[in-house]
């Protein structure tokens, strides 16, 4: 099976300092892996090679078996990819209304309107926000700004979604509620998913298999139950740790 997204050998150089450093990583159709550990560790890094906006100083990014980066080049521009993402900021247009917002990317590719309101519609619904859609982002909780990330990630209908610290700085409650809401969109949509995130609950919810990240460097890579019974290093025992909520 062709893997959706391939990472071959991949080093990213900046300032002098190695962000990542050779990983090789590859998820399959419908598989949601998170990568997971502290902050600098080249989580989000990998996701900015994965999106396009930076090349891998060395080593070679594939999307659906074809290279899109390689040895400090973009051979393939963001735009062309095919991508859906959740950014950690959100990146909501504060001058756009809730329907502007999810049905941005779709009016840019000149999706007709009728078919453009209508998966707008279905995606407000699918994540609570039936009725939103005249809102201004102003106007929402930290919740309600994140489900509508998440519609406008819905509405491309990628077959690769991309998550960056999706759920950073929401409380608990708000987390949970969107954690089960995440979980059910990836197994009805049977999306691939890269999911980044620091925190062990997260992965462990969402995720099939967790690469856990240290220094830049893919350190173990394994489904929960394999990390908790066979970690490799210290650094993994304590991330592991966290996983089964010790």
């Amino acid at each position: 099976m062709t893997a959706i997204v391939e990472l071959e050998g991949v080093t990213l150089v900046a300032n002098g300092q190695r962000i990542v450093d050779d990983i090789s990583l590859a998820v399959e159709s419908g598989e949601v892996v998170a990568l997971a550990g502290p902050s600098g560790s080249g989580k989000t890094s990998i996701l900015r090679m994965v999106l396009g906006l930076v090349a891998p100083t060395r080593g070679v990014v594939r999307l659906r078996g074809k290279e899109v980066s390689r040895d400090g080049r973009v051979l393939v521009p963001p735009e062309e990819r095919g991508l859906a993402m959740v950014f950690q900021d959100l990146a909501l247009w504060p001058h756009l209304s809730v329907l502007g917002n999810v049905a941005f990317a779709l009016e840019t590719r000149g999706v007709p309107k009728r078919d453009r309101d209508l998966r707008v519609s279905v995606a407000l619904e699918r994540v609570g926000l039936a009725g939103f859609d005249r809102r201004a982002p102003a106007t929402l909780s930290g919740g309600e700004r994140q489900r509508v990330a998440i519609a406008r990630a819905l509405v491309a209908a990628s077959d690769l979604m991309l998550f960056d610290e999706a759920l950073a700085s929401l409380d608990l409650a708000i987390e949970e509620e969107l954690l089960a809401l995440l979980d059910g969109i990836l197994r009805e949509q049977a999306s691939a998913a890269l999911y980044v995130s620091h925190e062990p609950r997260e992965a462990r919810r969402l995720a099939r298999r967790i690469a856990v990240l240290e220094r830049g460097r893919l350190v173990q890579l394994g489904t929960p139950s394999e990390l908790l019974a066979q970690p490799r290093t210290s650094f993994v025992r304590a991330f592991s740790g966290a996983l089964a909520g010790r």
